[in-house]
């Protein structure tokens, strides 16, 4: 998959809350930085922080806006 491709994939599973579609894109050692300075590493981490997102934002217009 080339990287144009992933991040429009990212970009959709993430709009959906789909969080398994998400976790399927992702290194088993991704890191995520998120804008109020928490950091989370490795997938496990991650998942958990996406989920509590996901779950605290239920009404969002993901969109990825000129990487």
């Amino acid at each position: 998959m080339s990287p144009e491709a992933c991040l429009e994939a990212y970009e959709a599973t993430s709009r959906e809350h789909d969080l398994d579609g998400v976790l399927e894109l992702l290194d088993p050692e991704a890191i995520y930085w998120f804008s109020n300075g928490t950091c989370h590493v490795g997938k496990d981490e991650v998942a958990a922080a996406i989920r509590a997102n996901f779950e605290a934002i239920e009404a969002e217009d993901y969109r990825i806006v000129d990487p």
